[in-house]
């Protein structure tokens, strides 16, 4: 796994032209806090993976070895890394230090100066470091704290116990954690509530402007014609005139172009580049076709030098989720560039409780396999995590439609005002992050919430207001905040509430999704796993 990020981040350097990126992800060191025991490490990680290596642990998965590796959710832990900084590496206008996934609960400190508090396993995070750097050596510290300690608070002041029943223990706090709640236990798999650096860390060089995001926004798509608009957020340290330069190029070949001068001013700049692509080659689901990609290239260029630039991997395609009443129900399919397909595949759950055992072998074989199998679309369970960048690399090249859940299942979560804002931030960052893959044919916003909800008596396990407020928060989550968001930062993905769709999966007259379906679904009960 370590070696596929870092052949990732030859490949991203070789994109920037005069910007740098170095990587953080080797020669840790962690510990139990206030602890004089020390473990070497790299990451992405888990405390609870790295201490497996080190035989400090027993194998999880073996007999009866799961009641022997509780006792690490409960403690704390930190995390140390050494690393050196040239003095011309500080030259650089902007330096930002990437932390691309903390699992969860976690205060970032560098060179003894705090910079973050972490408190979501799947929000990223990228923070303006220069003034905290010096040439020569420098430390960066990240210390993880107990789920389990962290939300004991949060716990008392509900008055009541979350019916989460797949959190294995007798304390609930899983809800009140916006991490992967398999990690809390499941039907399917063991307890282990990690903590750690689950992804990569690098330290970014930047110049004085710089790209933030890129979105390639597919307005109107047809065998004739597709109708592109380029969104491009820039962060700039002064004002100035700028040529951007879009390049759109088919096997290495440009087949279209554009450059337009702006002017960019201090702070913040939005741009919008419009673009038509005349009979474009369309990217094609598994068994319908090729999986035609183009590579979407975006220069900022001061004084005919790059001073950053963006390159995504685009397919043109339409998706359409169809909707129609009917005489006994309403269809529920997909068209893809104008056609129904039958939609094949498989309910896609992490293929290794330890995240950090899921490296680039492992994708590859996921989806050679799916598409071995025939299948077209793998749905990503609200159980478990938002796949690695790589997933939906492979999703797009293999052809495989990814119905995509928001991390909700099986349980009635909070609605206040703060765990809103966490889930805000996670929502934008993962449908940004996401937006820009052919692949990426549905938001959904949970796994079986509504159904727990109706239909599995939580009403005889929590006082009367509490079990009325389950309602209310799940119509402020997954009936206004999540669609509210998919509208606004991808509206060209369809968005459903929830699944079952209408609650009740085990209604059969209502079908698998809890809707009458006109037979272009076909979905596969079962977990895929590789």
């Amino acid at each position: 796994m370590h070696r596929f990020f870092f052949l990732l981040n030859v490949l991203i350097m070789s994109l920037s032209f005069s910007q740098k990126r170095i990587t953080l992800n080797q020669d840790w060191q962690f510990s139990e806090i206030n602890s004089q025991k020390w473990y070497k490490t790299d990451i992405p990680t888990s405390v609870q993976h790295s201490l497996i290596q080190h035989k400090i642990l027993p194998p999880p998965y073996k007999g009866t070895n799961e009641e022997k590796i509780q006792w690490v959710e409960d403690k704390d832990w930190i995390f140390i890394k050494d690393f050196e900084i040239q003095a011309d590496d500080l030259k650089f206008p902007n330096i930002l230090l990437q932390l691309t996934g903390l699992d969860t609960f976690a205060d970032v400190f560098l060179n003894e100066h705090k910079i973050l508090h972490a408190q979501n396993m799947f929000v990223p995070h990228n923070i303006s470091v220069k003034k905290y750097l010096k040439a020569g050596k420098n430390t960066l510290k990240i210390k993880f704290y107990s789920p389990i300690k962290y939300n004991k608070t949060k716990r008392l002041a509900a008055g009541f116990e979350y019916p989460a029943d797949n959190d294995h223990r007798t304390e609930k706090v899983s809800v009140y954690s916006r991490k992967a709640p398999y990690h809390f236990g499941w039907d399917w798999g063991i307890r282990i509530v990690q903590m750690g650096i689950w992804r990569p860390v690098y330290l970014q060089f930047l110049n004085e402007a710089y790209i933030t995001d890129y979105f390639v926004e597919q307005k109107e798509v047809s065998e004739e014609k597709a109708v592109i608009q380029n969104h491009l957020q820039i962060n700039s340290d002064k004002d100035f005139k700028a040529n951007i330069v879009l390049n759109i190029r088919e096997n290495g070949k440009t087949i279209s172009s554009i450059k337009r001068s702006f002017d960019i001013v201090k702070g913040s700049n939005s741009f919008l580049l419009p673009i038509d692509l005349n009979q474009p080659k369309l990217w094609q689901p598994n068994g319908w076709g090729k999986q035609n990609l183009y590579d979407f290239s975006i220069e900022i260029k001061n004084k005919n030098k790059t001073i950053s630039s963006k390159i995504h991997k685009i397919g043109i395609r339409k998706i359409e989720l169809v909707r129609e009443k009917e005489p006994k129900g309403e269809s529920f399919y997909f068209k893809v560039n104008g056609y129904p397909i039958f939609a094949k595949g498989a309910n896609y759950i992490p293929g290794e409780t330890l995240t950090a055992q899921q490296d680039s072998a492992y994708y590859e074989r996921l989806f050679k396999n799916t598409v071995a199998a025939n299948m077209n679309m793998l749905r990503v369970w609200g159980g478990g995590i938002y796949e690695n960048d790589y997933f939906y690399e492979l999703a797009d090249r293999y052809g495989i439609l990814i119905w995509q859940d928001f991390m909700f299942a099986c349980t009635p979560y909070p609605s206040n005002s703060a765990f809103l804002d966490n889930v805000e931030e996670e929502a934008i960052s993962n449908i940004k992050r996401l937006r820009n893959y052919a692949c990426v044919a549905l938001w959904c916003g949970n796994n079986e919430v509504e159904e727990s909800i109706k239909y599995w008596g939580f009403e005889k396990r929590v006082p009367a207001d509490a079990y009325q407020n389950f309602f209310h928060s799940y119509d402020q989550i997954f009936k206004t905040l999540l669609p509210d968001l998919v509208k606004k930062y991808a509206p060209e993905t369809p968005y459903i509430h929830g699944s079952p769709l209408i609650a009740n999966w085990g209604d059969l007259p209502l079908g698998l999704m809890g809707i009458r379906t006109t037979g272009a679904f076909g979905m596969a009960v079962s977990h895929l796993k590789f």
